[in-house]
């Protein structure tokens, strides 16, 4: 199992609510749980970011970037910028940074303009032609568009400016742990549904085979034996921005807080 090669490291709150969401997941490892607690005075305990243990790189990732932003007015908010980068560009480069192995950016609203933002960072572009039709059709684009020979997928909003690499490591580390019956993980925040959202690729291609499929939302929800339902401790799971408000607090958040964005390398 994958949690065997963690490296040991000191318990804190994080670390402790990180090992109950893996008991949630995996309710049938209780016997590891108890072995894990009983060797706490030696500091035992997996860390759920530990960026060296986790494979990333057979991960994919789509972004959803086709709406039209219409509760934002004559804006387009995915060409708003937080801490001098777009949301669409800082949804990417925060995938990329995570070591995601494909990225597949679905476009279609101002598909040129929004298309600059991301080209030259190492992501597949495809258009929905279809976008004014909602997500659920770019969902079927962005999921089309994959390889297939990635595990899992990762399906992330590019309105998610609080979402970091470490978030999504927390998220692929939980699939690598999931019981054999469970194929999709879904962060929880306060009770409330969060994103992104990770599927197997048995699951995608499920998806895809279903005639007229209303997307994943509804395959979801037709079969909850497949979920994993994640507790996480950051609201950032749970936190889009749809008005100028919402985007101006999320800058403010920013203004006000050293360190929160890309460095020349990528980094957060």
């Amino acid at each position: 199992m994958a949690w065997l090669s963690l490296h040991p490291v000191v318990l804190d709150e994080d670390r402790y609510c990180y090992l109950l969401n893996l008991w949630v997941c995996n309710p049938h490892c209780v016997y590891w749980v108890v072995a894990v607690v009983d060797k706490l005075t030696d500091g035992a305990i997996v860390s759920p970011t530990d960026a060296d243990t986790i494979d990333t790189g057979n991960i994919a990732a789509i972004v959803l970037a086709a709406g039209m932003s219409q509760r934002m007015g004559a804006e387009n908010k995915l060409l708003l910028e937080i801490d001098g980068q777009s949301l669409l560009r800082r949804c990417v480069m925060t995938i990329k940074t995570a070591g995601i192995g494909e990225v597949v950016v679905v476009l279609g609203h101002e598909s040129e303009r929004t298309k600059l933002q991301v080209e030259a960072l190492g992501v597949e572009c495809v258009t929905n032609s279809e976008y004014e039709s909602g997500q659920m059709s770019s969902v079927q684009c962005g999921l089309s568009a994959l390889s297939g020979v990635s595990k899992a997928t990762l399906i992330c909003l590019s309105d998610q400016p609080m979402i970091a690499p470490k978030h999504l490591l927390e998220l692929i580390q939980a699939f690598d742990n999931l019981h054999p019956d469970k194929q999709i993980v879904v962060p929880t925040y306060n009770e409330q549904r969060g994103n992104p959202v990770m599927i197997s690729e048995s699951v995608r291609r499920q998806v895809l085979q279903k005639a007229g499929s209303p997307g994943c939302r509804k395959f979801i929800d037709d079969n909850p034996d497949l979920v994993c339902w994640l507790p996480v401790k950051d609201s950032a799971f749970t936190t889009d921005i749809d008005t100028r408000e919402e985007f101006q607090a999320v800058r403010d958040y920013y203004k006000n807080n050293e360190n929160q964005g890309f460095d020349e390398k990528g980094s957060v």
